[in-house]
C-alpha cells in the first residue's frame, strides 16, 4: 500500500529520511527541509518547511525519531519536533565532523557521527548540552542506552 506520494517534478532531493511518525527530505535547490507527518489513516501530509543556511550538494539530512539533523560537517543543524510543530535546537558550530554521517538518539542521550569525529550530548532542561568529544575517523557507532560502541580504522571502541 502507498503512503506517500509528492509532486514528481522536484529538483534537488539529496538527502532523506523516514521514522514512524516523520518523513523529511532536503531540497538543496532551495536550502530548504520538508517535513511530513503521519496522520490517523497513515498517510503522510505536509507539516513544515523551514530554510536551512550553509548546505550544499554536500549537505546530509538524518532523521531519528523526532529528531532531524542537516548540514555538512562544520555546521549542523539539529531540530526538534513536537505537535507538527518543528523548531531548531542547536547550531554547532566549526563541529568539524568531516561529513555528517550518523545520528543516534536514546533517551536523552544525542550522538551525532562524521567523518572526523563523534560528538554527544545530553539533554539537560530540554536544552542539548555537549558533554563529550571523540576525534578520530569512526565509521560506525550504535547507541543503546547509555552505552556508545564504536568502529573505525580497524579499532572497536566502547564507552559507558
Amino acid at each position: 500500500m502507498e503512503l506517500f506520494q509528492y509532486p514528481n517534478n522536484i529538483e534537488g532531493i539529496d538527502s532523506m529520511g523516514v521514522s514512524h511518525e516523520y518523513l523529511a527530505y532536503l531540497d538543496t535547490s532551495n536550502g530548504a527541509v520538508k517535513i511530513f507527518g503521519r496522520n490517523e489513516t497513515s498517510q503522510f501530509t505536509f507539516q513544515q518547511q523551514f530554510e536551512v543556511s550553509n548546505i550544499g550538494a554536500w549537505s546530509k539530512l538524518l532523521l531519528v525519531g523526532s529528531v532531524v539533523a542537516v548540514g555538512g560537517g562544520d555546521q549542523p543543524h539539529l531540530y526538534s519536533g513536537q505537535d507538527g510543530v518543528w523548531t531548531k535546537t542547536i547550531t554547532i558550530n566549526h563541529a568539524n565532523l568531516g561529513t555528517l554521517s550518523q545520528v543516534q538518539l536514546e533517551g536523552d542521550i544525542l550522538v551525532i557521527g562524521g567523518d572526523n569525529r563523534v560528538m554527544i550530548y545530553s539533554e539537560q532542561d530540554s536544552n542539548w548540552t555537549e558533554t563529550i568529544t571523540i576525534d578520530g575517523e569512526y565509521s560506525d557507532f550504535r547507541l543503546s542506552g547509555r552505552s556508545l560502541l564504536m568502529s573505525g580504522s580497524g579499532d572497536i571502541h566502547y564507552y559507558d
